[in-house]
């Protein structure tokens, strides 16, 4: 039995039922990539931030602006913003923009996972947005992506069309940062009453920090269990795939009415670089082929 598994197992019998955030992480995408909150990177112009941030959507910026710390995350381009906006609302996949009464509820869900740039409120409804610059240069001019959204009356917009002066800087619009993280969407989930639940993972993997798995859409109410190893299997199980070789299962999680839970756990120290860790979740679920649903498999690697 290896002793980094045998570590990982020990601290991971102490899970408990949490809801933990980041004062910078906004929101983790279905690629695993995390998004840095917009708000608070406001009043900087794109001529300012290209100076120490590539626009290639891949290398992470090599100084800070000011105040402002970059170092560690990536300028996104209008292509992964893009994706981003789709996890909300897939139809920015085929056009720039989309709005309208019918955009209310992802724009209020998405200013409510990404604190707005800018809101006011009356006395019988309010609205909230967030601008923030991209990577990509078109035209002369910086590329700026936008979400918005509105009640009483009731409105909501997304888009990636937007174009504004590099030299310009405004209190409202910020800049949209992404990072890559240790964990890997493997896929192989198996659909249950809501779909394929989905397994994620955060935290920097240092000795003794927190490590947060998340599980959403997932069978309401059910209990769900945990099946961890160091290597992965891909075996044929309830008409999906069982991605780890489970060389642990741990302790059931009851899921939320909405099918959700949040698992943290200490990372263990003197894990090798390189090691890699495979998790996947799986529950009741008699919306399932054969009675059982399944997470994607997550994937988990020590840099």
């Amino acid at each position: 039995m290896r002793t980094t598994s045998h570590l990982l197992c020990t601290a991971a019998f102490g899970l408990l039922l949490v809801d933990l955030g980041s004062a910078q992480v906004a929101y983790q995408d279905a690629q695993g990539r995390e998004w840095r909150q917009v708000k608070g990177t406001t009043s900087v112009t794109w001529n300012a931030l290209a100076a120490v941030c590539p626009t290639d959507g891949t290398t992470p910026c090599t100084a800070d602006l000011g105040g402002l710390a970059l170092q560690g995350w990536v300028w996104a381009t209008r292509e992964q913003v893009t994706e981003l906006f789709a996890e909300f609302v897939p139809e920015i996949l085929s056009q720039p923009s989309v709005g309208g009464p019918v955009y209310t509820l992802p724009g209020l869900w998405f200013t409510d996972v990404f604190q707005p740039t800018f809101e006011f409120y009356t006395t019988f409804g309010g609205s909230k947005s967030l601008s923030g610059w991209t990577s990509t240069f078109a035209d002369g001019l910086g590329s700026v992506a936008s979400v918005a959204g509105a009640y009483q009356p009731n409105n909501g917009s997304f888009s990636v069309a937007g174009l504004a002066d590099p030299a310009s800087a405004s209190a409202y619009r910020g800049v949209w940062l992404v990072r890559e993280t240790a964990f890997q969407n493997l896929g192989f989930g198996l659909a249950g009453s809501n779909g394929a639940a989905l397994l994620k993972g955060s935290g920097p993997l240092t000795a003794g920090s927190q490590v947060t798995f998340t599980l959403q859409v997932g069978a309401p109410n059910a209990l769900a269990v945990l099946a961890l190893g160091t290597s992965a299997s891909y075996l044929p199980l309830l008409g999906g795939t069982l991605v780890p070789t489970p060389e642990y299962l741990l302790p059931p999680v009851l899921l939320s009415s909405f099918g959700a839970a949040s698992l943290s756990v200490p990372w263990p120290a003197a894990v090798p670089p390189g090691t890699t860790f495979f998790l996947q979740a799986w529950y009741a679920d008699s919306g399932a082929p054969l009675g059982f649903a399944a997470s994607n498999g997550l994937g988990i690697t020590q840099p």
